[in-house]
């Protein structure tokens, strides 16, 4: 029997603020999955890019995996005005799919 290990994707939920520039002129949607993220882009304050289609997405080995990527820290720009740690990504609400298995299980 082969075993197939999940594979979790983050979804966007909603957009909670400004930090993050989007990637490129297509306006971020609801419901897309991360293609790709730099934290370091635009001086620290971030670029996702964001696909429609789930298997374009950024996997993650694990929840935690994907939960730590979320939170990814900028090196470029570490701390926000207030202090706070600077993670440009968590300027959207997202959630942690697993990604659907193929076939049969």
């Amino acid at each position: 029997m082969k075993m197939t290990m999940t594979e979790f994707v983050l979804r966007l939920l909603a957009v909670m603020g400004q930090s993050v520039e989007p990637a490129g002129d297509d306006p971020v949607r609801v419901g897309e999955w991360l293609f790709s993220f730099d934290a370091n882009a635009h001086q620290g304050r971030g670029e996702a890019q964001f696909t429609p289609n789930i298997n374009k997405a950024m996997r993650f080995a694990s929840f935690q995996e994907a939960a730590n990527f979320w939170k990814t820290q900028s090196i470029v720009r570490p701390r926000r005005p207030d202090g706070k740690p600077n993670r440009p990504l968590t300027a959207f609400s997202m959630t942690i799919d697993p990604v659907p298995s193929k076939g049969k299980s």
